[in-house]
């Protein structure tokens, strides 16, 4: 019998150093990719973000920052070599400016290289959050497997290469979420405020979730410090630019008109980067109905899944309410790629439930959901099809337009109505 044990432990002692080692590799591998696609990008690149940098040099000089015209004379004299690129004004609202002004003080280039630190300061965070929500027992294998998640995930380095804000937002929302559990009520309602003001239509959703789960203290911190930056934002562009509000309007109208960038419709140029509901919705819907039955689809599936957790208490479901709202957060507005970078408590919760010996068939679906996430495959292909790679005979089928290039939506959708119902299976079972 103490024989059998010893040769039991072993093979235990060897799947374990297999498993080691395979994550290592992966890491290596994988690690490497995501340098290449994001850090290494960024240093160069930056594109999205010399529109937040314009616009924060124009609020703290007093010029107008929703100006295209003042936007690409400010970053002629900050030395961009494509000044034209923010020809169309900006599109970030004032305390989004306003809580990231500190970048309009210094120039282009050394602006661009804070911002990528700072962005990799993110995915620290988020590495420790999600070994934090991982259930795994072995530290080692936990913080690899969180390391891996966030390499392997596509909208990360894309959000490295851009300079988006996306990643900065994800991850104070989920640090406050996890601080927030740990009784840090303070810090938790700061992170998740700042949160909100990085990237509003990322953070807001956590800050509702937040009021749900009844932590008046972290919501009234969070509200305090949103309002705060936000009437420093505003008031300075009243001083300067008493028509801001209007002209941002304008700029977001014009940009969604039929053929521009922010058009979902089957003629927006960027239809194939986005990767909410709008795109599918136009399909089947006229143009004006598409906006309000995204919000009443969402809103559905949120209400169905808060009834449910509500039963059993928010705070006991931490990982399965954070994935939702993320999920959930990114369906019913403009989104593109990038943005998904919301999901990784989503992967993280799968991978919970991958290493349980029951599985539920809900999670193979959201799991393989996801995997159409990983890369942004759309684009790859949309530009395949510009250089005349992909055959116009099939370029040109309902099922390239609105299945193929529209995966990811269709995995969004898929994705959210799954986690929806094995929540409600879930909090059934347990309550």
């Amino acid at each position: 019998m103490d024989s059998m044990r010893l040769v039991g432990s072993l093979d235990m002692s060897e799947q374990r150093r297999a498993h080691i080692w395979i994550l290592a590799i992966l890491l290596l591998v994988l690690g490497s990719l995501f340098l290449m696609r994001g850090p290494v990008r960024g240093l160069s690149s930056g594109q999205d973000l010399v529109h937040l940098y314009s616009a924060t040099v124009l609020w703290i000089d007093g010029g107008n920052p929703y100006d295209g015209g003042q936007c690409v004379e400010a970053m002629r004299e900050a030395g961009h070599q494509d000044p034209e690129h923010v020809s169309n004004g900006s599109f970030y609202p004032p305390p989004t400016i306003a809580v990231l002004s500190p970048l309009g003080l210094m120039g282009w280039d050394t602006a661009r290289l804070i911002w990528l630190v700072i962005n990799l300061g993110a995915c620290a965070v988020m590495l420790w959050v999600l070994a934090s929500w991982l259930e795994i027992q072995r530290t080692r294998e936990r913080w690899a497997l969180a390391a891996l998640l966030i390499v392997a995930w596509g909208p990360v380095a894309t959000t490295l290469s851009l300079g988006q804000l996306s990643m900065v937002s994800a991850s104070l929302a989920f640090a406050g979420l996890l601080l927030l559990d740990r009784g840090k009520i303070w810090i938790a309602g700061l992170a998740i405020g700042i949160s909100c003001l990085v990237k509003p239509q990322l953070g807001l959703g956590f800050w509702l979730l937040v009021l749900f789960r009844r932590d008046w203290h972290a919501a009234a911190v969070a509200t305090l410090v949103m309002v705060l930056v936000s009437g420093i934002g505003v008031g300075r562009l009243m001083m300067t630019v008493p028509d801001w509000a209007g002209q941002l309007a304008s700029n977001i109208q014009r940009d969604q008109a039929p053929g521009k960038v922010l058009d979902a419709s089957l003629q927006g140029p960027l239809r194939y980067q986005m990767i909410d509901l709008r795109p599918l919705l136009h399909l089947v819907l006229p143009g004006g109905m598409v906006a309000l039955s995204a919000l009443f689809i969402v809103g559905s599936l949120a209400a169905i899944a808060l009834t449910k957790l509500m039963r059993v208490g928010l705070r006991q479901n931490t990982l399965l309410a954070v994935a939702g709202v993320g999920l959930l957060t990114l369906m019913p507005a403009y989104h593109r790629y990038y943005d998904a970078v919301l999901l990784l408590p989503l992967l993280a919760l799968c991978v919970n439930e991958w290493m349980k010996p029951h599985r539920d068939l809900r999670i193979f679906m959201i799991s393989t959901a996801m995997l159409g996430l990983v890369l942004p495959l759309p684009a790859i292909l949309a530009v395949m099809q510009q250089r005349e790679v992909i055959p116009e005979v099939l370029g040109n089928t309902w099922a390239w337009q609105h299945l193929i290039l529209q995966v990811q939506s269709w995995c969004l959708l898929i994705a959210a109505v799954t986690l929806v119902l094995w929540t409600y299976r879930t909090v059934k079972r347990t309550s």
